[in-house]
């Protein structure tokens, strides 16, 4: 028999962040890409009680993703504090990339509609722009994105390429980098 779910659609969770405050994000959405997740511009202190109804559901620091919400769960780095309505979250579609053997440029773009990938060419057209990676974002990542706003894939939508590690450093000194690779 498989595991028992543990978490469900509208569960919110508590997500704990370097300076002791804690954010908060929601599970709003699952396709063949994995679990999707937002996160609310809502925060607490320490030792300061959650309001669970005082989060604005549409006050987003930046559009959903696919995160490792089940494994944070898990692991209990994240944890379930309840749950809200997410009848307000349409599906908008996610990017994805396709880099040159040996290179930081990207060769090719891609766009998730939920049911099919279409192929956007060399270029990433404008109206693509603003939409998430469908990489899905370990525990770590989404609270270093929410300390530091560091998002890996902003950069290649604007340039057509990936930051190097100097550049990564230089532009968002906070970012913790693996030095193995």
């Amino acid at each position: 028999m498989g595991r028992k779910p543990i978490i469900k659609l509208g569960d919110v969770f508590e997500i704990p962040l370097s300076d002791g405050r804690k954010a908060y994000g929601q599970y709003v959405y699952s396709d063949s890409g994995g679990p999707i997740m937002r996160i609310f511009n809502y925060f607490t202190l320490p030792n300061e009680k959650l309001d669970l109804q005082a989060i604005d559901t549409k006050k987003l620091l930046f559009p959903p993703v696919y995160a490792g919400i089940m494994g944070a769960v898990r692991a209990k780095v994240w944890k379930v504090i309840g749950e809200l309505p997410f009848d307000d979250y349409k599906f908008e579609g996610f990017l994805s990339e396709i880099k040159e053997i040996g290179t930081n440029k990207v060769k090719r773009w891609f766009f998730w509609d939920g049911k099919t990938s279409h192929d956007l060419g060399c270029s990433l057209p404008k109206k693509y722009v603003n939409f998430e990676n469908t990489a899905v974002y370990p525990a770590d990542m989404i609270a270093e994105r929410i300390e530091t706003g560091f998002n890996m894939f902003e950069y290649p939508k604007k340039h057509n390429r990936f930051l190097t590690k100097e550049e990564i450093q230089k532009k968002f000194p906070k970012v913790k980098l693996d030095d193995s690779e």
